[in-house]
């Protein structure tokens, strides 16, 4: 077991101490009986969410859903369509929707309030000698609306925008206040003096009217919320004001927190006036900085961002993922054709900032040394209730090539190779420790569900699903992907495999027995009594059709059976 460094005992408000279901939070889980699965799906998203250098966009979603499932939206599963499928509360595939691709470029998922949202880009053409076109009426951003039943409701886009690849070296999040959504990402841009910089670009839409009111595109200071270069892109929203995170490494450089004072409720976030602070600095120039950062978030008194790091300044400095040539006296002229030794591990680490002040403390939560032949990837970080959290990371194996660390692209010499260990941050309130499973992160941003914190990783048509409970336990399921037809049969859109029509469910026959009687009223008592946390099979014994499950339902499944019985 890899301990905490003391320091972090005390702030460890990171607490896993997550309430099960009871009869208020009641789990409804809609079943259906040997669900075909289809078996054409290839690729993985196994520790996608762990990046050296520059990150990526999330391909990989859960939503709970109002009924009780869980939703899975997968934008890398087919070419020209994002997959949506939906499982039971026990994992089981029950349905899969195909959404069609808007723009080519896919940067991210959201739900908010009754409609789902997909944010797509496009880059601008480029010629024989590598220009790029400066099309300032191409649609370059695109947010897509949808209801929960995946039609397609309508968009607006971002034009021009000083852009010519989104999402370029870096990632995309989401988050609203009800009446806005807004955006944070990134961009490479127009050509300046022969260079296409990348910085970061936020944009607010109104989610009624599906109109862009403000984006921000100009380079300016980070008094204006400006990030050259930044290479991960987080946000929320606190109480009405928009709060960010990047992982920069320029201006500024390293861990980047900005709180903007602008009321976005007119429809504006732009200000000269953000408050800004670095967290961590590493020393040094370069797109390596020895650090990535997994996740931001709003506690009660503090906001909090994970990351992981090098151990020191001076390695961020001279080490940190860069082909960096030892040379013997100090001036380039001298060159001895050696390289430096690189360091091969990261710890994690979060800073917690005071909102009253700004004040923030940085801590180590492991202690990874080069001895170790160990490091740490990106952490993942969960929220849970009552400034309690959940911080999880993987254990990675170092690989060493000759005076280098392995290759592994964008010119980093590193190359970690996952040995199926998961780390989870979990404290009882008063004291910190961490707990170990065999297991992997992706890139699904854990969500709650039923109590327990949940994720997936995909390996091809495969999803295993792994809860971590509130006793710190780890409990996994692995699960396919429901074949794509129209009308529930028929061709598979994906596989091309014949499918049949699942077989005509029964009225109030909850426990699928395929017979409705007694045994059926009792399980939805126990349910209602709060003795059965989970219904299978609710849109059955929802008997008036108004979408919750209560005693009119109870008094009326009950009615029908002895109207069935006096018949007889």
């Amino acid at each position: 077991m890899k301990r905490f460094l003391q320091r972090t005992v005390g702030i460890a408000a990171a607490a896993l101490l997550l309430p099960f279901a009871t009869a208020g939070q009641a789990v409804l889980a809609e079943t259906t009986a040997d669900t075909a699965v289809c078996h054409a799906y290839t690729g993985t998203n196994e520790e996608a969410q762990n990046y050296m250098r520059w990150a990526q966009t999330m391909q990989s979603f859960l939503t709970p859903c109002s009924d009780g499932t869980l939703m899975q939206v997968q934008a890398d599963l087919q070419e020209g369509y994002y997959i949506a499928q939906y499982y039971s509360s026990d994992f089981q595939p029950l349905r899969a929707v195909r959404i069609a691709q808007e723009l080519p470029l896919f940067g991210g998922f959201y739900a908010a309030g009754d409609a789902y949202y997909i944010l797509t880009g496009q880059s601008q053409a480029t010629d024989s000698s590598g220009t790029r076109e400066e099309d300032d009426d191409l649609e370059v951003f695109r947010v897509t609306k949808y209801d929960r039943n995946w039609n397609r409701l309508g968009s607006c886009g971002v034009y021009g925008a000083d852009t010519t690849v989104p999402f370029s070296a870096g990632s995309a999040r989401m988050t609203d206040d009800g009446t806005y959504l807004l955006v944070r990402t990134c961009h490479e841009m127009y050509n300046s003096n022969g260079v296409y910089h990348q910085s970061n670009f936020t944009f607010q839409v109104n989610m009624a009217e599906m109109t862009v009111t403000d984006y921000f595109t100009d380079t300016k200071n980070m008094n204006h919320g400006y990030v050259s270069h930044s290479f991960n892109q987080f946000l929320q929203m606190d109480n009405g004001t928009l709060v960010t995170a990047d992982h920069g490494d320029a201006y500024g450089r390293g861990v980047i927190f900005m709180r903007y004072p602008t009321d976005i409720s007119a429809g504006t976030f732009q200000s000269n006036g953000v408050e800004y602070l670095q967290t961590l600095v590493p020393a040094g120039s370069g797109n390596s900085t020895g650090i990535s950062v997994g996740g931001f978030a709003c506690m009660d008194d503090q906001y909090l961002i994970a990351y992981n790091a090098v151990d020191d300044a001076e390695e961020r400095t001279m080490y940190a993922g860069e082909k960096r040539y030892h040379y013997s006296s100090g001036s380039k002229g001298s060159f001895d054709g050696k390289m430096y030794t690189l360091p091969e591990y990261r710890n994690i680490c979060f800073s917690m900032i005071d909102k009253k002040d700004g004040s923030y403390t940085n801590y180590q939560c492991t202690e990874y040394t080069e001895a170790d032949g160990k490091s740490a990837s990106t952490p993942q970080l969960v929220t849970l209730e009552n400034g309690k959290f959940v911080l999880l990371w993987s254990e990675m194996n170092v690989v060493r090539t000759g005076e280098y660390i392995g290759y592994s692209g964008y010119n980093n010499y590193y190359s970690y190779v996952p040995d199926h260990t998961v780390y989870a941050m979990i404290s009882d309130g008063e004291d910190a420790d961490t707990v170990c499973f065999e297991g992997d992160l992706s890139d699904c941003q854990p969500v709650v569900y039923q109590g327990n914190v949940v994720w997936y990783v995909r390996n091809g048509d495969q999803a295993t699903f792994y809860q971590l409970t509130p006793d710190g336990e780890i409990q996994t399921k692995t699960a396919g992907y429901s074949h794509i037809c129209e009308n529930g049969s028929g061709t598979c859109v994906v596989c091309g495999e014949e499918v049949q029509q699942p077989p005509e469910t029964i009225a109030g026959d909850v426990n699928g027995d395929g017979v409705f009687d007694g045994q059926d009223t009792a399980v939805l008592q126990e349910f209602l009594l709060g003795e059965s946390p989970v219904m299978e099979n609710p849109s059955r014994v929802d008997w008036n059709g108004d979408g919750t499950l209560d005693a009119f339902d109870l008094a009326l499944m009950r009615q029908t059976l002895c109207g069935r019985n006096h018949e007889e």
